[in-house]
């Protein structure tokens, strides 16, 4: 089991420029309330680390242009723990570029390394949902500075937390379909980290650009790190977005494995369905109390039960509860949008099968009513298994349709539908045991008629009988 105070000691233990790196990504609101959430048991204090941090930013302003490398910086883009990215004009190419450096307090040699080590990190993975340097050198100064490809588009946040946004009007179709599939790219991303021996570490919807053509690219690699013979990385520090974290990431004593990336997207998933990130207290303490433990999440009805046994099982606290590899996580999610219309025609065919089996058992029947139910509700589960092939609910639902229409059709006495029911019925597979006891129903009801038809006749005998005598009897008296 995770020691908590130990967690809290790994947070607690980090200088105050490591603290900028990680802690205030904790949470995508305001950087001061994230850091005073955390004063009571970080050091140094937290009102320092925020003097620091805004100072920082202004004078980031007046960095001079990285002229050393061809460059002349146009605008800010945005900023991170250890530095801040701006747009900026390639000169010699006559193409818009984003250049990444360090913020004046972190220039020194253990942050000027962690850049350098990012930029041939990203280097190394050449991946359409990356987004890849273009090239690494320093500035006049002699600091390092990362050139990237610019990607003009809205963070993943953004469009999650904004669901009336501007940007859905492109879209076709469900707009959870939509994020579902982009969550399937940066998979397809992490694994082929993975597969080059790299984790992320940060996988989260603000490290997430949706560019304007609707391109996908995983940001923010500045923390991802390549894993030893074993397969995982040992880190004395804590290194992450502490909202998204997975339990093992607190713990020094336990190694990081690609099995930590797999529960960051299935902290992902987990925003895309609630709108919140996987532990959303406020207060640090609360946070990293979610985290450690990572009890099951109990979703809503109104999401399907399919897509949120996915998000609880890839954030199991256990790793090994977990998905196995991100390729099968995306597989799962797959295979979920794939059922998705059959299971959408599923739900319709169930409810209609409730209907007609409520309206078969009520004293009075609207026959032509019952007869449009029962044959609607076959069609719809017929549909559900079509493009379903794999779902045996839609089967199931198929054979019960069918057995609800030899019962309505019994009831109307149609003995010659309802054996043409059951011979379908068997054809579908239905257990012997299903098919005898119908058939017992159709051999009862066909006995029962006969013998209805035997006392007909036996009465209309009678009554020819009566007549006859009552003919014969004023035949007589004439």
């Amino acid at each position: 089991m995770i020691d908590l105070s130990k967690a809290v000691a790994r947070l607690r233990g980090l200088p105050k420029k490591a603290l900028i790196d990680t802690i205030h990504t904790c949470t995508d609101g305001d950087y001061r309330s994230t850091v005073g959430s955390v004063g009571k048991f970080v050091a140094p204090s937290s009102s320092e680390a925020v003097m620091e941090f805004e100072n920082e930013g202004v004078a980031l302003q007046r960095e001079p242009d990285a002229n050393g490398m061809d460059l002349r910086i146009t605008g800010r883009i945005g900023s991170g723990g250890m530095g801040l990215v701006d747009s900026a004009e390639q000169l010699a190419l006559d193409r818009e570029v984003a250049v990444k450096r360090l913020r004046p307090s972190c220039r020194d040699e253990h942050h000027m390394e962690a850049l350098y080590r990012e930029a041939k990190l990203i280097a190394r993975l050449e991946h359409p949902n990356i987004v890849p340097v273009h090239q690494l050198g320093t500035d006049e100064q002699g600091f390092p500075v990362m050139v990237m490809k610019h990607v003009r588009g809205k963070t993943w946040t953004t469009l999650i937390q904004t669901p009336n946004h501007s940007y859905y009007e492109r879209i076709t179709g469900s707009p959870l379909v939509w994020h579902l599939n982009i969550l399937c790219q940066v998979c397809r991303a992490v694994e082929y980290a993975h597969s080059r021996d790299i984790i992320h570490r940060d996988i989260k919807s603000d490290n997430v650009m949706i560019g304007a053509f609707g391109e996908v690219y995983l940001m923010d690699w500045g923390i991802a790190v390549p894993l030893d013979k074993t397969g995982a990385y040992r880190d004395p520090n804590f290194a992450g977005t502490p909202c998204f974290a997975a339990p093992e990431m607190f713990d020094s004593r336990v190694p990081v494995t690609p099995l930590a990336d797999v529960y960051l997207l299935g902290s992902l998933l987990h925003e895309i369905l609630t709108l919140e990130p996987r532990h959303p207290a406020k207060e640090m303490n609360d946070i990293l109390v979610q985290a450690l433990y990572s009890k099951p999440y109990n979703y809503p009805d109104s999401i399907h039960p399919e897509i949120a046994t996915i998000a609880n099982r890839a954030t199991a606290k256990n790793p090994m509860d977990r998905y196995k590899s991100v390729e099968a996580f995306r597989q799962a999610i797959e295979r979920h949008l794939h059922h998705r219309h059959a299971l959408d025609l599923l739900d319709s065919a169930n409810e209609l099968l409730r209907e007609f089996t409520v309206a078969l058992s009520q004293p009075k029947q609207d026959t032509h009513l019952l007869h449009r139910l029962g044959n609607q509700c076959r069609f719809a589960f017929e549909q559900a298994a079509q493009a379903g092939p794999d779902l045996p609910e839609a089967h199931a639902g198929v054979m019960d349709s069918i057995e609800q229409l030899v019962h309505f059709e019994l009831k109307q006495g149609a003995l010659e539908p309802a054996r043409h029911l059951l011979k379908e019925l068997k054809d579908y597979g239905a257990k012997p045991g299903r098919l005898a006891a119908l058939g017992t129903m159709i051999d009862e009801a066909r006995n029962k008629q006969e013998r209805a038809g035997e006392l007909a006749t036996q009465i209309q005998y009678k009554l020819i009988e009566r007549l006859q005598e009552t003919h014969d009897s004023r035949s007589g008296s004439d």
